[in-house]
């Protein structure tokens, strides 16, 4: 197999580690089995990485940041298809790659194998990209002979309670999320007492308010990566939303899953805040 250390150094990934899959807390069973039956056995090794998606947390926008780029979704499509051609139709057949719809607990297993920590909102901290990353996996059928990482246990959320106080819904830290502002404006309906917690904040698409007072976050760098430092939308209004509409580019956007009348249902309301 050919050196995956190069592929990722081409690739501007300098936050990975390779583990055991016995370390992996699954969470979606049957997912895994789809995956062992194809193989005829259990995926030996998994390496867990991070794609950081911040320009900057002084970017001028009114949408979520990990929403401003394209759809990350098509950046890990991207990335293991990239990964797949070098490593060639044998390579190829001896790996999957997954992120977001993992059969594991990313986040999880991200702390375990020594890439962050987890924050009381929930959130991968990493040392380096803050919690603006997100988390990709490549599940291997034989170990590909790399040195498997151990948890460093060096650092920890610092619970200092700043994420609690900023959070408008004061959720952070509980397990209700159900009146999460970044949640409520992914819902396709909402409650009338739901509209008017986004109307109040100005909530259009996602929040950041956890994660924008958090200290550990103070000094993360800016992604490496042109794939989500080009093409952005920060701004979302009814003139950006008919540009994109018209345009085609709607499907490549992060909000587009819910669909464009939730987007026209949060503008409206933002209109009244």
């Amino acid at each position: 197999m050919r050196d995956i250390l190069d592929f990722l150094k081409t690739e501007k990934i300098d936050r990975f580690a390779f583990c055991d899959f016995s370390k992996a807390r699954v969470i979606n069973p049957v997912k895994l089995e789809r995956l062992e039956k194809l193989w005829g056995k259990a995926p030996q090794t998994v390496m867990v990485f991070l794609a950081p998606y911040s320009v900057g947390t002084d970017e001028p926008g009114n949408i979520s940041l990990y929403a401003r780029s394209r759809d990350y979704h098509l950046y890990f499509g991207g990335f293991f298809d990239r990964l797949g051609e070098y490593l060639g139709p044998d390579g190829a057949s001896d790996f999957a790659g997954f992120s977001d719809n993992s059969p594991v607990d990313e986040v999880d297993l991200a702390v375990r194998s020594g890439l962050g920590v987890r924050g009381d909102n929930s959130l991968l901290i990493d040392r380096t990209y803050g919690s603006f990353i997100f988390i990709g996996e490549i599940f291997f059928r034989t170990d590909p002979g790399y040195p498997l990482s151990e948890m460093d246990r060096s650092g920890e959320c610092l619970h200092c309670g700043r994420c609690k106080k900023a959070c408008p819904v004061g959720c952070v830290g509980t397990k209700d999320r159900s009146l999460c502002l970044s949640y409520l404006s992914q819902k396709k309906r909402l409650e009338e007492h739901e509209e008017e917690l986004l109307v109040r904040h100005g909530v259009l698409w996602g929040c950041d308010e956890c994660q924008l007072c958090c200290p550990m976050n103070k000094s993360a760098k800016k992604t490496p990566l042109e794939f989500f430092s080009s093409d952005r939308v920060p701004f979302l209004t009814d003139e950006t939303l008919d540009e994109i509409v018209s345009g085609g580019t709607f499907a490549d956007r992060a909000f587009s899953w819910r669909g464009e009348n939730v987007l026209r249902r949060n503008l409206n309301l933002t209109k009244r805040s």
